[in-house]
């Protein structure tokens, strides 16, 4: 089966302006919490089938990271154990080139979607924790390498790091981690080699410092409350300064309504104190691909009655750019290794 998938993708390739790869990897799940342990009975498997494009354009972003290749990946990963099952996942990615010697170096940031079958269920399969829906995030980071190169074929290795979880949207929701090392074959299309970028004029207007406001709204899990869900909202302030066509930081403050951080309060005996709202201040940084950004916020908590969960929090999350004033996202924020919710919203900018 996978040999016709490899040959059909060889053959189509002639037609499509683009390259096809088949990779197969090797991992495993790593216990970040005492209950995975002894869970993860073997090593994970994944096997990838994705078409790729390289961008060649006058905008400033691909210019600046020397021409990205942009792929869609679909794969299917089996966890090494009965209980965590497999999934199929689609993940778009980005090979953002780092070095371009004899044998090139490529960053590769993807996010997408999982389809879990072997997701928690009270009767079936309780020892599941690490999934609680059957639709999950599938978030992967990693470094490649082209070891061969010849004409129109290229054998590739790298080492990954690849997320499932659904940001606590349903419980329970401790994710799965698989780190990996990888073999790939690659068939390229002339016109997927590299290629001289045309020059473009910088656009200053973009290189400035702006306020903005965000708003979100959100959805959290409890499963002690026989798996209902509570609506978090976040009211966002700060300031953005762009630093050149990849990257941009923030300053904000922010308040948050949780009303599960108040349930939660309520029935922990050991709880220091109760109530759903609370107030941040933290600093961010985004990196820009296009109209697509990817942010990262790292806050600490002014206001947080329920300060059992800690006393900093952080966010991962994409956004679009719908206009040049308007923008909306999608995000995690978490405590750490552990999901406090998945939040979309907007964010204007004056």
């Amino acid at each position: 089966m996978r040999l016709w998938l490899l040959l059909i993708s060889v053959a189509i390739s002639t037609q499509l302006c683009g390259q096809w790869e088949w990779s197969s990897r090797l991992g495993f799940v790593i216990a970040h919490r005492p209950v995975i342990n002894g869970l993860n009975q073997a090593h994970a498997k994944t096997y990838n089938l994705s078409w790729q494009k390289k961008l060649v354009s006058e905008e400033s972003w691909i210019q600046s990271y020397l021409g990205p290749t942009f792929m869609v990946q679909g794969g299917y990963t089996q966890f090494g154990s009965d209980v965590f099952g497999s999934a199929f996942h689609v993940t778009p990615s980005l090979a953002l080139p780092l070095w371009r010697a004899k044998a090139p170096v490529s960053l590769i940031l993807g996010t997408g979607l999982a389809w879990h079958p072997s997701f928690f269920n009270a009767v079936d399969n309780r020892k599941q924790v690490a999934i609680g829906s059957p639709i999950n995030a599938s978030i992967q980071l990693g470094l490649q390498v082209a070891l061969l190169s010849f004409r129109r074929h290229q054998l590739r290795a790298g080492l990954f790091f690849h997320h499932f979880s659904n940001g606590a949207f349903s419980a329970p929701n401790l994710g799965l981690n698989v780190p990996s090392i990888s073999l790939s074959y690659a068939f390229l299309h002339p016109s997927n080699t590299d290629q001289n970028l045309p020059t473009s004029k910088r656009d200053k207007a973009a290189y400035r410092a702006q306020w903005f406001a965000a708003g979100s709204l959100g959805l959290k899990e409890l499963m002690i409350t026989g798996e209902k869900k509570y609506l978090l909202s976040t009211v966002r302030l700060g300031r953005s300064r762009t630093w050149s066509a990849k990257f941009a930081g923030v300053v904000f403050a922010e308040y948050m309504n949780h009303p599960a951080q108040r349930v939660l309060a309520q029935l922990d005996t050991l709880a220091s104190g109760s109530g759903q709202h609370q107030v941040g201040m933290g600093v961010g940084i985004s990196n820009t691909y296009g109209r697509f950004a990817v942010f990262i916020h790292t806050a600490y908590y002014l206001i947080n009655p329920y300060r059992n969960n800690g006393s900093m929090y952080n966010r991962l999350g994409i956004q679009y750019q719908v206009s040049k004033g308007f923008h909306i996202f999608t995000g995690i924020r978490s405590h750490l290794t552990t999901a406090d919710g998945l939040e979309w919203g907007g964010t204007i900018y004056f």
